[in-house]
């Protein structure tokens, strides 16, 4: 049968991916047989040494187990079982449901390696450029030798290749992929060699190749082991089974070509997505820098704030003290206004005793008015100077009512009493008019007339003097009662002014504390603005990094799905001789389950773990570890990545 467009779809997609998602299950009660052969390869790729690590299993007692093998010098581990050998076969003793143990073999592997080096162009021995520079290539060629009749027994291989940093740049691959970790680069790619022989495929179809070639710039040339994984696991393809179900499969296949698609849509999304989140972060870390510009000025606020409440906490201090001493002096004032009130009233005495003395002149004027006509020029100059103490007295009178409306002019009242004693001096004034009388007797009688009449005047003067007198005297029992409520203002000026020092003082406190505050959150915004570039800087690599995944998927896509589908359409194939060869395929997959033989009645599991010497100049060999305590693996993908993790 012969078909042009479908069928090499099925050959190079299903068969390709069914062995990349494989895992292996077997029946319950049985034994099963796990054998990992681990294996130390030269640098070039030739065998060394081939150990054998045998895992013996089952859900019950293992008891009595009979199990086929070519191992030599078989050792137990983790157990003291000893095996007794029996024509081919090792006899196991146990009351467990595990037997662990290991054996040397000399048979020739299933997969041939080689590895060849070439400095500068020139085919080379590895050991003889060690510590040189220059332009490296590396080729690794995998062979599957294990042939069947036509058909190649399936492995799948996987290759890794750490290439340190320091030492290979540059780097670039004919297939696989490369993995930094930011010191070294991981190179890894995975081989199904024999498969298109095994399918009669032609190479234009499906590109499966069997080698990897790697280019560098190297310095200093050093090598780290090569670890190579195998595997013979094929699980059967539901659907493969039967030529006649050959519409669904290509559909399934139309279908797998649909998900490429969407997925490739898909990366070109996440890459969209991520510039935009990218660009995003761009305005975060402005924002951020914006933040600690705006915080750094608010740190600066905060000192001007605390060196203005410092200095404002001194001056309320000054302020306090000055305000206790206004405080004693105000208390000094209502003492002060009691004694001038007393004076005062002393003084309203006073004038009252001379108002009536100048009413008892008056009269005895009168009376000598008669007997000293004789002095009658005498008394008018006498009345002259009475006049003149009349027109002092008013001054006198005027000044004091001005005094007495200035609250608190002690001083000028005691002035003012001088002034009212000094009366008596014109009284004197009046003495000397009379020494005057004698020698102007005839002026007597007129000087008299005139000293009565000025008499009276005088003492109506005194009489408003001493009207006004009482008047100051009110107003300063007045003043008096008025500054008894100064001693309570006083102090509660002082308590006032307490409370203002120790609030400015909390508050020069308060404010270093904010400054504190302000510093740290300063140094904070500046940490963030730090973290902000790193994410930022880790956005790049991420944007970078979802770019060269949306064009290794349009490349997939394009390259992979999309043109095979198209080499397919040129092409005509036995599918009948296809799917009889698949077949075949999976029988071998499924019986290939020992390296070194099995019982019939066990089901097994077969993987090779292989890895070269390191290249380091003198440095002894490295040999490959061997493990003891193998463990049950669900699927080949998840036991190669614990194997590259070693």
């Amino acid at each position: 049968m012969k078909t042009n467009r479908k069928t090499a779809k099925i050959l190079t997609l299903v068969m390709a991916l069914s062995m990349l998602t494989s895992s292996i299950a077997f029946a319950g009660g049985r034994v099963t047989k796990e054998e990992t052969v681990y294996v130390n390869l030269s640098s070039k790729g030739e065998v060394i040494d081939t150990t054998s690590s045998i895992w013996l299993h089952s859900d019950s007692i293992l008891e009595k187990v009979e199990d086929n093998t070519t191992l030599k010098e078989v050792i137990s581990v983790k157990g003291d079982e000893v095996p007794t050998s029996q024509q081919g076969k090792l006899i196991w003793q146990s009351d467990k449901k595990d037997i662990y143990y290991q054996g040397k073999t000399d048979k020739e592997l299933p997969i041939k390696i080689e590895i060849k080096y070439f400095l500068d162009g020139k085919l080379v021995e590895p050991e003889n450029i060690v510590g040189k520079s220059g332009d490296i290539r590396i080729t690794i060629d995998i062979e599957n030798r294990d042939k069947r009749g036509t058909i190649y027994a399936p492995y799948m291989i996987a290759a890794a290749v750490d290439l340190p940093m320091d030492k290979f740049t540059d780097v670039k691959i004919n297939t696989g992929k490369i993995v930094s970790d930011g010191s070294n680069q991981i190179i890894t790619f995975v081989s199904l060699p024999g498969l298109k022989e095994s399918l009669g495929v032609e190479k234009n179809i499906v590109d499966l190749t069997n080698g990897l070639e790697i280019k560098a710039v190297v310095k200093d040339f050093e090598m780290k082991p090569i670890a190579f994984t195998a595997t013979s696991e094929i699980p059967e393809i539901n659907g493969l089974d039967d030529a006649k179900n050959l519409d669904e499969l290509i559909d399934g296949i139309e279908k797998i070509k649909e998900a490429s698609e969407k997925l490739n849509e898909a990366t070109e999304k996440l890459y969209d997505g991520q510039v935009k989140l990218d660009g995003g972060i761009d305005e975060l870390i402005n924002g951020v820098n914006l933040i600690s510009q705006s915080v750094d000025q608010l740190g600066q606020g905060f000192v001007g704030l605390g060196n203005g409440s410092v200095e404002f906490s001194s001056k309320a201090m000054e302020f306090s003290q000055g305000a206790a001493k206004a405080a004693e002096g105000i208390a000094k004032i209502p003492e002060s206004t009691k004694a001038l009130s007393g004076g005062m009233e002393e003084l309203i005495q006073g004038t009252e005793g001379l108002k009536n003395g100048q009413d008892s002149l008056t009269q005895g004027l009168d009376k000598s008015l008669k007997a000293l006509e004789q002095i009658k020029a005498g008394k008018e100059k006498e009345g002259k100077a009475v006049g003149l103490l009349l027109k002092g007295v008013e001054g006198l009178e005027t000044i004091a009512k001005g005094i007495g409306k200035i609250p608190g002019a002690d001083g000028l009242a005691e002035k003012m009493l001088e002034g009212l004693g000094q009366q008596k001096v014109a009284l004197q004034e009046l003495k000397k008019s009379s020494s005057e009388l004698l020698t102007a007797l005839t002026q007597v009688e007129e000087g008299l007339k005139e000293a009565e009449g000025a008499s009276a005047q005088l003492a109506t003067g005194i009489e408003s003097i001493n009207q006004g007198q009482r008047k100051i005297g009110s107003g300063l029992n007045e003043l008096a009662t008025g500054t008894e409520g100064l001693k309570e203002a006083s102090s509660q000026l002082i308590e006032g002014s307490k409370g203002l020092q120790q609030g400015a003082g909390q508050l020069k406190e308060n404010a270093l504390k904010a400054k504190e505050g302000s510093d740290s959150f300063v140094e904070g915004s500046q940490r963030l603005a730090i973290e902000g570039q790193k994410l930022k800087e880790g956005s790049k690599q991420l944007v970078e990094g979802t770019k060269e995944l949306n064009e290794g998927m349009n490349q997939f896509h394009n390259e992979g799905i999309a043109k095979m589908t198209d080499e397919v359409n040129n092409n005509d194939l036995d599918i009948t001789k296809v799917l009889e060869n698949k077949d075949q395929l999976v029988n071998l997959s499924k019986n290939n389950k020992s390296f070194t033989g099995i019982s019939e009645d066990m089901d097994g599991n077969l993987k090779f773990i292989m890895k070269t010497e390191g290249i380091k100049g003198e440095e002894k060999k490295q040999k490959l570890e061997i493990k003891t305590d193998v463990e049950e693996q669900k699927g080949f993908i998840s036991w190669l990545r614990r194997i590259f993790k070693k």
